[in-house]
């Protein structure tokens, strides 16, 4: 009898050592996918390779659908639509750069090879450094020039040589090069710092900020109507063109306020709202569409921002929760299964006792007798 109940209890300490086990496994699953889920918390701003990716192909994809839809007042302006090589010939391999320093780019080629495709890379140096590798990474000292911001773009049909000194370009000044080659010839002791953008038509993109903002579709758009409405310059006149911006211009300004609304980007940028407000508005967007706008932006200043608590609560609910019932509903019928496992063994046990017991009985009668 001893050595049933010990027994017993033997297979009643290999179950409470499974269930711990199994209880410690679900633990550290748990911590585990809390340590892998927290960096999800705080989204990160810069561009992500597929960003940089999507951006090209709206930005493509949109200028082609601008061409479409005026094709028959450019055709019969143009004839040959050579003016407009992103739409008659489209870049079959784009290459994008992303600088983990400063700067991002994409250059569109324009090869004989089948299919189309898109090469993401990524540089330790800034990103004029891909253009010019032979610009001197010790600027200090340098006399320089400033480009500063402005409402429209600075033009430049032939290259600018850079012998000596930096050209600073700061962010919000865009410059657009309609020439062949780079834009920018640098030698000897001669640098350029890109904060603002540098297009060299049909050809290049960079821009001296990696932020999601900057790459977003919602500016590959607004980027390439830019690029659409330079390329249309003196091949329809300007009443075409300016109703192409009055057709496109607000409904992408206003998409992008929105977006910003959403982020919370104007609750302590009060001066960034006007701006963009003002923007749109010259945009001719209705009084319709900036009465709702402005009406969005002070309800969204009367409004509490969400706090760190809320955030995570709202996070753990969409992305932790159900994986957790999961496998707390898995946890428990594997224990469901393990206790009655355990029920059956001990019951087993214990219905082979009395018949062990009469097969010593009757060992030790034989002995006896033989005895």
């Amino acid at each position: 009898m001893v050595s049933d109940n010990y027994e017993v209890n033997l297979v009643s300490f290999k179950f409470r050592r499974q269930k711990l086990l199994l209880t410690t496994v679900i633990a550290i699953v748990i911590i585990l996918s809390l340590i892998f889920l927290l960096p999800f918390f705080q989204k990160s701003s810069e561009i992500s390779n597929d960003d940089l990716s999507s951006y090209a192909q709206v930005y493509l994809n949109q200028y082609r659908s601008f061409v479409e839809d005026y094709y028959s007042q450019l055709s019969s302006a143009q004839g040959n639509l050579s003016n407009f090589p992103l739409y008659v010939s489209y870049p079959n391999y784009i290459v994008g750069i992303i600088s983990r320093t400063h700067g991002a780019a994409l250059f569109f080629n324009y090869s004989q090879m089948t299919g189309n495709k898109i090469d993401i890379k990524e540089i330790s140096n800034p990103i004029e450094y891909y253009i010019y590798p032979s610009m001197p990474l010790n600027m200090s000292g340098l006399p320089w020039v400033l480009v500063k911001h402005a409402d429209t773009d600075y033009v430049l049909d032939s290259p600018v040589s850079i012998p000596y000194g930096l050209l600073y370009v700061e962010s919000g000044a865009n410059l657009r090069y309609t020439g062949l080659g780079h834009a920018f010839n640098i030698t000897n002791f001669g640098a350029i710092a890109i904060f603002g953008s540098l297009i060299e038509e049909n050809r290049m993109i960079l821009k001296g900020s990696k932020e999601k903002e900057d790459w977003s579709t919602t500016q590959a758009r607004l980027d390439s109507l830019s690029a659409f409405i330079s390329d249309c310059q003196g091949i329809i006149n300007e009443s075409v063109i300016d109703n192409i911006r009055t057709t496109y211009e607000p409904s992408f300004l206003l998409n992008k306020m929105l977006t910003r609304l959403k982020s919370g980007e104007y609750r302590n940028n009060p001066w960034l709202f006007t701006q963009d407000y003002q923007k749109l508005q010259q945009a001719g967007a209705d009084n319709t569409t900036l009465a709702k706008i402005q009406t969005d932006y002070i309800n969204m200043q009367e409004t509490e921002p969400p706090s760190l608590v809320n955030i995570v609560w709202d996070f753990f609910v969409d992305h932790i929760l159900g994986g957790m019932l999961f496998g707390t509903i898995l946890g428990g019928l594997l224990v469901s299964w393990l206790s009655k496992r355990r029920q059956k063994n001990i019951k087993s046990k214990k219905q082979a006792t009395p018949a062990t017991g009469i097969a010593q009985a009757h060992s030790a009668n034989d002995e006896k007798k033989k005895g």
